[in-house]
């Protein structure tokens, strides 16, 4: 892809991007959820998470569109896509160690301890099997660390992101993606700090996002979708002329339609 074919779809491959991330924390609350219910991760949910050269998995394809998105326009982007493109790159680096770990203590560990048990070995080879259960029993040691810093990975990219997407807020992409999957980025950021971003956004009032995104689909021609952003920002503000005059603007729409189809 050409830096200049990227620029003139930034809207898209922005919007994109973050849909990725809000898919990558939560992939990533599953693995913490099962690491603090078993104190184990598994190896095979971290590989199909990273994938490798030949098939990258959706962990592996973030980073690269990090990487194309902020590093070609690195020269203009703000300091906040320098430093999530950044802290993705981390993140990804560090699943990387935390799945080898993982592989050593699920495929080593259990076929030392059944050449212990089954007794296949000479003193010489015992002596080595023990060298290597050491090294997997440091490998279980850092494992919580490991989750613990790509915790903190994630909440710090999630701090760059809030500002990335109150930078962007002309971007009516990224304002739709907030309201048509609120209920994940609320998941992704936490309620309070999601509503806020919107607070921030469209100080006027949360009526007002979805009043912006309602009017951005009836302009493009999409009453039908228009209709719930409207419909929700008058559950909020009942009385809001704007959004009264595009519900009656849409009700005629459709009429209209309604009546060619016919």
């Amino acid at each position: 892809m050409s830096n200049q074919w990227i620029l003139e779809r930034r809207d898209v491959f922005e919007r994109d991007l973050i849909q990725d991330f809000f898919e990558a924390k939560l992939f990533f609350d599953t693995v913490t959820r099962a690491f603090q219910r078993n104190g184990t991760v598994s190896f095979e949910q971290l590989n199909t998470w990273v994938g490798t050269d030949e098939n990258k998995g959706p962990l592996w394809l973030l980073k690269d569109h990090s990487q194309r998105l902020y590093r070609t326009s690195s020269s203009s982007g703000s300091l906040y896509e320098n430093l999530f493109d950044w802290t993705v790159g981390s993140l990804f680096h560090e699943t990387i160690k935390l799945k080898e770990e993982a592989y050593q203590i699920e495929s080593y560990k259990p076929l030392l301890e059944m050449k212990i048990k089954n007794k296949t070995h000479d003193a010489t080879l015992g002596a080595i099997i023990q060298e290597y259960f050491v090294l997997i029993e440091r490998a279980k040691e850092t494992v919580p660390v490991a989750v613990e810093n790509i915790a903190a990975l994630f909440s710090r990219t999630l701090y760059h992101l809030h500002e990335i997407i109150y930078d962007g807020r002309g971007n009516m992409l990224i304002v739709l993606l907030l309201l048509e999957e609120e209920k994940t980025a609320a998941r992704v950021f936490g309620r309070d700090r999601y509503r806020g971003l919107l607070k921030r956004m469209f100080p006027e009032g949360p009526h007002a996002a979805w009043l912006a995104a309602g009017r951005y689909y009836f302009e493009g021609g999409w009453h039908h979708q228009a209709r719930p952003f409207i419909e929700r920002a008058l559950e909020i503000q009942p009385d809001n002329a704007c959004a009264l005059e595009l519900l009656a603007a849409i009700r005629a729409a459709e009429e209209h339609n309604g009546n060619t189809a016919g």
